[in-house]
C-alpha cells in the first residue's frame, strides 16, 4: 500500500526526533560551557583545549581546575607530563689528556751536570818498557762536566769533558789529564719517577801533559763507562751519585805506546 506524502513526512519527522534523542543521550556536551575547566566540547565530548604549555610552580598559577604537575599546568585526571631534562653534553677529553703524562725525572728533556769525584789508584802500562817501570797512578781529583739531550724518554745522547791532575807513586812530578767526547745514556725510572738510573758509555779523545818527557804529550782513545743514580727534588736541581771508570785501550807518545785498563772513580754532583 503506497504512503501518502503527508504520511512520509510524518515518518521522517519521527526518525529525526528519535535520532536526536539518541544523540543527546550519548553526548557529554553540546557546548563548551557544559565541560569543566579549560576543556571544550568537540563532537559531543569534552576534550582538553589545545592550549600552549603553561609552566608553573604551584596549583594557584594554573587556570580553572588544572593543577601543577612537574612544572606544567595539567587537568587533575591527566597523566603527569614528563619533566623537561637538559641533554647532558659530554665532552670527550683530548687523547693527549687521557694518556698519563711522564712523571718526575722521566719528564726531563735535558740534563746539564757537574760531577766531582775521586779517581782511584791504577796502573798505566808502558808497552816498550819493562813492567817494573809501569807507573802507579795514585788516587786524585776528577772533574766531569756533561750535557745530555733526550731524543726519547728513555734515551739520551750527550757530550762531556773531563779533567784530572794526576800524581804518580814514587815520582815528585805530576801530570794533567784532559778528555773530551760523546756519550750514550739510557734512563730507567725508579719509584714512578722519584729516582732514575742512567748507565752510560762514552768514547772520546784523551791527552796527558807532564814535566817528565816520558809522560808528556800522551794522546789516546778514551773508553769510559758511568752510572748515575738521580734523585727527584721537585725542582730544577737534581742531585746524583755517580760511579764509573776511565780506560785507554790505545795511545802513546814519541817514547812509547801507553794504555791503561779501567781505573774506577766514585763521586756525585748536581744536574739542572
Amino acid at each position: 500500500m503506497a504512503l501518502k506524502p503527508h504520511s512520509v513526512m510524518q515518518v521522517v519527522g519521527i526518525a529525526v526526533f528519535l535520532f536526536c534523542l539518541v544523540w543527546n543521550a550519548s553526548a557529554q556536551c553540546s557546548k563548551d560551557t557544559d565541560c569543566k575547566g579549560n576543556r571544550i566540547c568537540v563532537q559531543g565530548k569534552c576534550v582538553n583545549a589545545p592550549a600552549a604549555v603553561h609552566h608553573c610552580g604551584k596549583d594557584a598559577e594554573c587556570s580553572g581546575d588544572s593543577i601543577c604537575k612537574n612544572g606544567q599546568c595539567a587537568p587533575p585526571d591527566a597523566a603527569a607530563p614528563a619533566p623537561v631534562q637538559a641533554q647532558a653534553t659530554q665532552v670527550s677529553q683530548p687523547a693527549s689528556e687521557k694518556r698519563e703524562a711522564p712523571k718526575g725525572l722521566m719528564s726531563r728533556g735535558t740534563d746539564i751536570g757537574i760531577t766531582s769525584a775521586v779517581w782511584l789508584p791504577g796502573t798505566v802500562n808502558y808497552d816498550k818498557i819493562s813492567d817494573q817501570y809501569d807507573p802507579q797512578k795514585v788516587a786524585g781529583f776528577l772533574l766531569r762536566v756533561f750535557i745530555d739531550g733526550y731524543v726519547a724518554e728513555k734515551f739520551a745522547v750527550g757530550a762531556y769533558v773531563a779533567f784530572s791532575p794526576m800524581s804518580w807513586d814514587g815520582y815528585s812530578s805530576g801530570s794533567t789529564m784532559f778528555e773530551v767526547g760523546f756519550s750514550l745514556k739510557p734512563r730507567f725510572s725508579i719509584g714512578n719517577g722519584a729516582a732514575a738510573i742512567k748507565p752510560g758509555f762514552s768514547i772520546g779523545y784523551r791527552s796527558m801533559s807532564s814535566d817528565r818527557s816520558r809522560a808528556d804529550g800522551v794522546k789516546g782513545m778514551a773508553a769510559d763507562m758511568s752510572c748515575e743514580l738521580q734523585f727527584d727534588t721537585h725542582n730544577i736541581f737534581v742531585p746524583y751519585i755517580e760511579i764509573g771508570f776511565l780506560a785507554q785501550p790505545t795511545g802513546g807518545n814519541d817514547y812509547d805506546d801507553i794504555n791503561y785498563p779501567p781505573i774506577f772513580y766514585i763521586g756525585g754532583g748536581i744536574a739542572f
